[in-house]
């Protein structure tokens, strides 16, 4: 037996203390029983209506009855069993017949057999075979009865009076009577087909003769074709599509075709079941029981024997062990059913299914509160609600709610333990929910608290993907309109559909005082939403990392998502079989909305008459509870840096927001790989709208399908390195992926934009905080770029790829509060008119760089983004760390303290290498480092050596705290751009010598052109300096700024030039000049200086030159020795006694 349970449920036996236990759910059973139809005492003969005879009166009365379960008479119980198809074609049937325990055990296993025949031959239109059961085992009562019931169903005049299981004198005539109705319909054109038998006219002499009286078997065909007219009365059908039922509603649906019913004989009586011998009307009963077709039994493995009665242990179908019984209540016969599908994404099994079985719907008419009279089947994700007393006129909505408790902090909720195994429905406090891990959190599907077909989207006729409100779907369906559901049909609610609404609850977004949803125009004046509505969905892929992606982007725009938003519902799938894509945050109109498990809800702005939704996803505005943001911005009116900007952007670069997700996945760190931790996003988002410059207009008629498909992508893709940032300290151990999102907005929608951007023709890029001019060919890496086509694009990063430099790429960084990292060229420019240029001597760092790090320390890593429009760097993203470091802290009003509790930061990069992973971080934490731009120590007019003070310079020292930079910059990359950026040491430090040097041009026996300045300040001083990039410090002991490197960045000007005319540049010496070189065109070699003045000819030695600007007075050349003052500066600002003393020692670069 428990082998035969264990095939039977899919499940396995265990033994305790010896006993075995069977570990299975029960199935849920529906049972039809028809123990008022049943039958009388020793008959199989299955009877229209309640038994009336002589023995249907045995056992109890019909109050008892009801305690247990509804109660079903007639051809009515013969119609349910049809229309339970209707609800659910699926079902599996399966029939057991019983009989009272009266008489022996034996027989009575016959009898139940029969019995069970009596009612499958009737049900899949055995006729021939039906009959001749009831002539095998009939009672007079029984066609006394038959011929009682249709004399009252259909007035004919054969009723045979009193049933007392006599065949006498008003039997016969009733019969005869019969008979001949039957005949009239037989003969009759209309209903010939449906009443075939021709019957004898002797048929009621040939029951006379009859020792038993009993009919023949022609007169129970014709018997049978009245029942089965009866069904079709009680269906509404004609006879052929009965016929059809048989096969598709019947025959095929039974369990076991080879055993279509069970005959339990005498086993397991309803009444009394300890008395032996004991007649009972209820006991006499036929079950039809229903099973969902995944847990229905494959065959029937009932006891052979028949000499005794089964027992429970023996039984496959003893529903007080094995089954969750529902009886049927024979009111559904006229109910309407509607079926749904309740649709979620699971993200254990990684599928859509529907909600479990638990819910408990219920229907209402418009305006009542009272409910309709429903009853409820589920079966393999569908809910079939059968609804009482509609009428075609009544306006219905359907309603459920899942709270289970009082307080509503109880709830239900889709659990699911595997992908094996299947969703249960579960109760769980908020709280306890609230409290999991992201991971934990994942098997608990949020059902809403409340739900309403209101207005709901909803979809229908098998096509998932499309639909209407739930008002116009459900017009077509019984009774309102001539279709019907199905379970392979039903009416399909998502509740991954998607609402957004502010921060007060509103689903008219944009509209706070309005009765819609609005979008904006580009002036920030409300419009309606309409085709030309865009938004962004991010999700994140669970099957990559948990990376955020921009859902189904447009062709057009791609960093728009493929979604109609023309009201205010989202109703695309986002997720995929096998796919988890967790909408995380809608991007609408420059706001942010959260994704999370919050539900749209009744509020105070709730109203069903402006089209609002109950029970949908809800994307909130700005959800503080996992979401916290600051726009970052100079002041646009002058480009200055605000106190409470301070590190977040630069003078005149950085017009962006900061937008902090919180819990948005668990993946592994790079500096701790042994566990998942939490992960959240920092999403930097900038925005702009464009247009063709008024007077450089784009000669590319593409340009802008170029920029707006291509170039925002292309930015992105090349910013979004894969950057961590990990814990430094504190108590919130998660992770922190960056991610930025450009957007262009269209023309006439989506709200105000932060920038400008105007396209031209020429070769220009820049970028200002609300404005800015691109060149129509930079939205792609550029190969006529600084060496874009020739060996600079050979270099390859860290990483060991290469990149094209791509402008537009270098100008975002400007956006989002970066400066560059190239030096601005020295020029020769008009007094009248600053930005006007004569002459740029390009390469010749000049005096001003106003968005440049003083002394340029990071011109040397000339792939940066930030030089050369390649590629990103740590330190490019550090100020987007102080905004979360500082936003962690103690004060009460900090931003991210409720999600980070004080917790610092640092970064880490993981890549791929020779076959192997590499990681490097970045940790500028400390104050005096938290502004790569800043020099964390400095000296103006630092004199190189002692007694000497015309030897100076201005010494900025950087710290790196690692990153790219710092394991890449060696000055011989710039020389050679072929080296790969392997380095030779990875630097801690960044030491800049400056040397400000003012150059004054005087015609002599030879007269000088700009072109001759350019050379000669090139050869006799910025390269004899720049040669001196070749030496490191060292410090003794451990510590931050062990390894630093040092550069010479000598800035030059020319003032005073005597060509060309006119002559309205600068012609004072700069005051800031360490050095004024007065140079002759001679020919000659001459060398005088006092102070701080040079006075050469033009073919002077340079050595002199650079001797002097470095204080060297001795014989030789310059070399180390010369900059142990700086050694000893270093020293000083950097170690202490205290803290370990030690010393720094100038070493040679590997050549």
């Amino acid at each position: 037996m428990l082998t035969f349970l264990s095939r039977l449920f899919g499940k396995t036996t265990v033994k305790t203390h010896g006993l075995a236990q069977f570990q299975a759910q029960r199935a849920k059973v529906e049972i039809l029983e028809m123990e008022d139809v049943l039958f009388h005492l020793n008959s199989a003969v299955l009877l229209p209506s309640k038994p009336a005879g002589k023995s249907s009166k045995d056992g109890a009365s019909d109050k008892e009855l009801k305690k247990k379960q509804e109660k079903l008479s007639g051809i009515r119980a013969l119609a349910v069993v049809f229309r339970q198809y209707e609800f659910d074609p699926r079902k599996k049937l399966l029939i057991a017949a019983h009989t009272d325990t009266s008489g022996q055990v034996e027989p009575n296993f016959i009898l139940s057999e029969k019995r069970a025949q009596s009612v499958l031959y009737i049900l899949n239109g055995e006729r021939d075979k039906w009959a001749d059961v009831c002539y095998g085992q009939q009672r007079v009562e029984d066609y006394q009865q038959i011929m009682k019931y249709f004399a009252k169903d259909r007035g004919w005049k054969c009723n045979p009076g009193k049933i007392d299981n006599k065949c006498g004198k008003n039997t016969n005539k009733a019969a005869e009577n019969f008979f001949s109705e039957y005949r009239k319909l037989h003969i009759d054109p209309k209903t010939g087909d449906a009443f075939p038998e021709d019957l004898p006219l002797n048929l009621v002499d040939q029951v006379k003769a009859d020792p038993r009286k009993r009919w023949p078997v022609v007169a129970w065909k014709a018997v049978y074709d009245l029942y089965a007219d009866e069904i079709c009365q009680v269906l509404k059908i004609d006879h052929k599509r009965l016929k059809k039922m048989y096969d598709k509603r019947i025959k095929k649906r039974l369990i076991d075709k080879d055993k279509p019913y069970v005959a339990c004989g005498e086993s397991f009586p309803l009444q009394n079941p300890e008395k032996s011998n004991y007649r009972s009307q209820r006991n006499r009963r036929v079950e039809i029981l229903f099973f969902n077709e995944k847990e229905a039994i494959d065959k029937i493995d009932c006891p052979d024997h028949v000499d005794k009665k089964h027992t429970a242990a023996e039984c496959p179908l003893w529903y007080d062990q094995l089954m969750d019984i529902t009886y049927i209540d024979p009111d559904y016969l006229t109910a309407d059913a509607f079926h749904f599908k309740f649709a979620y994404y699971d993200r254990i099994i990684k599928e859509f299914k529907g909600v479990p079985d638990g819910l408990e719907i219920k229907v209402y008419k418009k305006g009542g509160a009272k409910p309709f009279k429903t009853g409820h089947d589920y079966a393999d994700g569908i809910y079939t609600v059968r609804v009482l007393d509609l009428k075609k006129k009544d306006e219905i909505r359907f309603e459920f709610n899942t709270y289970k408790s009082p307080d509503k902090k109880k709830r239900q909720w889709v659990y699911t333990k595997t992908k094996d195994d299947p969703p249960e429905m579960v109760i769980k406090k908020d709280e306890d929910i609230a409290k999991m891990g992201y991971k934990e959190r994942m098997h608990y599907y949020d059902l809403p608290p409340e739900w309403s077909s209101r207005n709901y989207f909803t979809r229908h006729d098998g096509k998932e993907n499309t639909g209407d409100k739930f008002e116009t779907i459900l017009a077509n369906y019984k009774p309102f309109g001539g279709k019907n559901t199905t379970p392979d049909k039903p009416l399909v609610i998502s509740l991954e559909d998607i609402i957004l609404i502010d921060d007060k609850g509103s689903q008219n977004i944009n509209n706070n005082t309005g009765n819609k949803p609005q979008d904006f125009d580009k002036d920030g004046n409300k419009i309606d939403l309409s085709d030309k509505s865009r938004l962004t969905l991010l999700y994140l892929d669970e099957e990559d990392d948990y990376n955020i992606k921009i859902y189904k982007g447009r062709t057009t725009h791609p960093y728009f998502s493929d979604i109609e938003f023309k009201k205010n519902l989202i109703t695309t799938r986002i997720p995929e079989k096998g796919k988890s894509y967790v909408p995380r945050a809608i991007l609408f109109c420059s706001s942010f909305y959260d994704i999370t498990d919050k539900r749209t809800s009744k509020g105070p702005k709730f109203k069903f008459s402006e089209g609002h939704i109950l029970g949908a996803r809800a994307a909130v505005l700005n959800d503080k509870t996992v979401h916290n943001w600051a726009a970052l911005s100079v002041k646009i009116a002058d480009g200055t840096v605000p106190a409470n900007m301070k590190d977040y952007v630069q003078y005149k670069c950085g017009n962006y927001e900061a937008h902090y997700l919180h819990n948005c996945g668990f993946i592994k760190g790079n500096l701790e790989t042994d566990k998942e931790k939490p992960l959240s996003y920092l999403i930097i988002y900038w925005n702009c709208r464009m247009e063709a410059h008024s007077t450089e207009a784009p000669t590319d008629a593409n340009w802008r399908s170029k920029w707006e498909k291509d170039g925002m992508i292309n930015s992105m893709n090349r910013t979004n390195r894969p950057y961590l940032i990990e814990k430094k300290s504190g108590t919130v151990d998660i992770l922190i992926r960056m991610y930025h999102f450009y957007e262009a907005k269209l023309d006439d929608a989506g709200g105000k934009h932060k920038c400008i951007v105007r396209m031209c023709h020429t070769d220009e890029d820049w970028m200002l905080p609300d404005n800015a001019k691109f060149c129509q060919a930079s939205y792609q890496g550029r190969t006529d770029y600084y060496g874009g086509a020739g060996t600079d694009a050979k270099t390859k990063d860290i990483d060991g790829s290469t990149y094209a430099p791509m402008a537009h790429h270098h100008e975002m960084g400007h956006a989002t509060g970066l400066f560059d990292d190239y030096m601005y060229n020295a020029d020769l420019r008009k007094q009248a008119h600053p930005w006007t240029t004569y002459k740029t001597f390009f390469g010749v760092p000049g005096f001003e760089h106003p968005f440049t790090a003083p002394g340029g320390p990071y011109s040397i890593d000339f792939i940066s983004t930030m030089s050369e429009c390649r590629n990103p760097r740590m330190r490019d993203f550090w100020h987007f760390v102080n905004w979360i470091n500082d936003e962690s802290g103690d004060a009460g009003n900090k931003k991210l303290k409720p999600f980070l509790n004080k917790t610092t930061f640092k970064m880490s990069y993981k890549y791929r290498k020779g076959g192997s992973d590499k990681v490097i971080e970045l940790d500028l934490w400390d104050g005096k480092y938290r502004n790569p731009n800043k020099a964390c120590h400095e000296s103006s007019n630092f004199v190189f050596k002692t007694g000497n003070n015309n030897g100076k310079a201005d010494l900025l020292l950087y710290h790196l705290g690692g990153g790219e930079t710092a394991c890449t910059i060696d000055p011989k990359h710039k020389d050679n751009r072929n080296h790969v950026m392997n380095p030779r040491h990875v630097f801690d430090a960044i030491l800049v010598i400056r040397h400000k040097v003012a150059l004054k041009f005087i015609d002599d026996t030879g007269n000088w052109t700009v072109n001759s300045y350019e050379n000669w300040m090139k050869r006799w001083v910025q390269k004899p300096l720049v040669d001196l990039n070749k030496y490191y410090f060292e410090c003794s002991r451990d510590n931050e700024n062990k390894k630093i490197l040092m550069i010479f960045v000598p800035h030059l000007e020319v003032y005073d030039a005597p060509k060309p005319t006119p002559t309205d540049w600068t012609v004072a010496l700069p005051a800031d000049a360490h050095f004024n070189i007065v140079v002759k065109e001679n020919g000659g070699n001459s060398f005088a200086t006092s102070g701080r003045t040079i006075n050469v000819d033009d073919n002077v030695d340079k050595k002199k030159i650079l001797k002097y600007m470095v204080g060297k007075s001795s014989a030789g050349n310059v070399g180390k020795a010369d900059f142990n003052g700086v050694g000893s500066w270093l020293k000083s600002e950097l170690l202490s006694a205290t803290a370990g003393g030690g010393w720094y020692t100038i070493k040679d670069l590997p050549a």
